[in-house]
């Protein structure tokens, strides 16, 4: 294994381990399994649940990775996202992107700004993405409540066949009551998210 393989594999580690510090002993539940896609959940001790989910499509690496680059056309793929605006771009690999959830209900619409960090190995052909929150980047916005402590991921494999893995990780505090309705809107959010990127992505194709 080459030094640029074990510096990649220190990082996921690395990061893998910072998110498991958000969560407990708890297994992973599958939560649903439908079109290709599964979404499981994760208890943790702060109450919010960690969710992921798993899918594969025919589309090729290059193709799904300018789709996701492409913040303005968030309200397209990103379940309920109604903006989604590049803020800074600090290098090929750094971004920060500034992005509006519409909430359900009578509840005022979530916004979040997520930076994020690219990193690809060549050998495995796997590009990880990380994701963090910058809940302090302003003052906030009027209308809006600020999703706090953002996690997750995106880790995206081309495969020889012509199809790309996909898993999906999140975890916040949306600054809403902990409860199961808020688990399963984590889930349907997830499972929405990776089936409208595969529709997208279908269609372009």
């Amino acid at each position: 294994m080459g030094l640029v393989q074990k510096v990649y594999l220190l990082v996921v580690l690395l990061f893998m381990l910072a998110l498991v510090s958000v969560a407990n002993a708890s297994p992973w539940e599958l939560r649903r399994d439908n079109a290709g896609i599964k979404v499981y959940q994760q208890a943790t001790a702060s109450g919010y649940a960690i969710t992921r989910g798993m899918l594969e499509m025919t589309t090729s690496l290059e193709a799904l990775l300018t789709l996701m680059g492409d913040r303005s056309t968030c309200s397209n793929w990103v379940h309920a996202c109604i903006r989604g605006e590049l803020i800074k771009q600090y290098s090929p690999e750094q971004r920060l992107d500034y992005t509006v959830i519409d909430s359900p209900l009578w509840f005022a619409d979530r916004d979040m700004y997520i930076h994020s960090i690219t990193r690809f190995d060549r050998q495995s052909k796997t590009v990880l993405i990380e994701l963090s929150g910058r809940e302090h980047h302003d003052e906030g916005q009027s209308g809006r409540v600020r999703v706090k402590n953002l996690q997750g991921f995106w880790r995206i494999q081309q495969h020889e066949s012509g199809k790309v893995a996909i898993v999906y990780q999140i975890y916040s505090n949306p600054q809403l009551i902990k409860s199961t309705l808020l688990d399963a809107y984590m889930v349907d959010s997830v499972f929405m998210t990776l089936n409208n990127l595969n529709r997208v992505l279908q269609e372009v194709n």
